[in-house]
């Protein structure tokens, strides 16, 4: 996120890392990186140097425990499965991965330095690799990580809004976003018709399911002298390897390693959802109170974008097509 949240301070932040880590921050800058989650860069009094994340979970138990299932999950693959690639938050003293500060759940994690000019260790055929081990290595963290329901969270943001509507007041970025589902209602409600027939198919054979990173884009793959390092676990869950796959390409590549068919309706459903959920949860955001930021605006250009794409019949954002789709 670009803009800092207001309801989170660098004393909290410093608190809970005593209380968690029993670390003191000589210093904590707010890192503005990423979309959805908080970034700060901290050191201590030694000099070294960490990387805080925290996540608004507010009262909702559910969030709650679905973030920490997936940082344990990352956790398991690094510490007992042995996949040293894994950047897994490192543990409190008493064992736990997230310190609760106000409506915020929050972790710590190495300080990575990436190193430039690597060249193409990231591509698509050194990213299937990486996803190959911990697919393999569903057995060690079945019994951690969350399944994925296949759900789509914040549906309710895709429905036109009623006659009577307060959002239109929330915010600046309110009455154009509820525009959108009246504007795109006869192309939303396709995508959502095929959404949940390919949910229902999908859902009713699990026997190939696997532990999935969930978001596995370049920019979550750091190249470190020690090797690439596969960040932000937040979303594993056990799903098709087609959650993870729909993103990298090097398909026949994955084939080779696993020996597993991947299916081009898995991955035109994931495909799918990545958009649907977007555009859900920045509905969730902007029909809500909200200020304008850099990070509202990006919210709401996505929401433009992606509503664009779905009415041309191309779902899924440029970077996610690839050429090597094969049952």
């Amino acid at each position: 996120m670009q803009t800092q949240p207001r309801d989170l301070s660098v004393e909290a932040l410093s608190t809970a890392l005593v209380a968690g880590w029993q670390t003191v921050a000589e210093s904590i800058e707010y890192a503005p990186v990423g979309f959805g989650t908080h970034h700060w860069f901290a050191v201590d009094r030694l000099g070294r140097r960490w990387f805080l994340t925290a996540d608004a979970v507010g009262n909702d138990p559910v969030r709650l425990a679905e973030l920490r299932a997936a940082l344990c999950t990352a956790a398991a693959l690094r510490r007992e499965a042995g996949l040293t690639f894994v950047g897994a938050p490192i543990p409190r003293r008493n064992g736990g991965l997230l310190e609760p500060v106000g409506c915020y759940a929050v972790a710590v994690y190495q300080y990575l330095v990436e190193v430039p000019n690597h060249g193409d260790e990231s591509g698509s055929d050194g990213v299937v690799e990486l996803l190959a081990a911990p697919h393999a290595a569903t057995p060690a963290v079945e019994q951690i990580a969350g399944i994925d329901d296949l759900v789509l969270p914040e549906r309710w943001s895709l429905q036109p809004p009623g006659p009577i509507n307060a959002e239109l007041s929330a915010g600046p970025y309110a009455a154009p976003f509820c525009q959108l589902p009246v504007d795109h209602r006869e192309t939303l409600a396709a995508a959502l018709r095929r959404y949940d027939r390919l949910a229902v198919s999908i859902a009713a054979d699990r026997g190939d399911w696997v532990i999935t990173h969930g978001e596995p884009k370049a920019n979550n793959i750091m190249i470190t002298q020690d090797g690439p390092v596969l960040i932000d676990w937040d979303t594993a869950r056990v799903a098709p390897p087609e959650r993870d796959l729909w993103m990298t390409g090097a398909h026949q590549r994955y084939f080779a390693l696993t020996g597993r068919r991947i299916r081009p309706d898995r991955l035109d459903f994931f495909r799918l959802c990545w958009e649907l959920a977007d555009l859900a949860s920045f509905g969730s955001w902007l029909r809500q109170p909200h200020r304008a930021t850099p990070d509202t605006e990006r919210a709401w250009n996505g929401a433009v974008e992606i509503c664009a794409r779905l009415a041309d019949g191309k779902p899924g954002p440029p970077w996610s097509h690839h050429g090597d789709h094969f049952g």
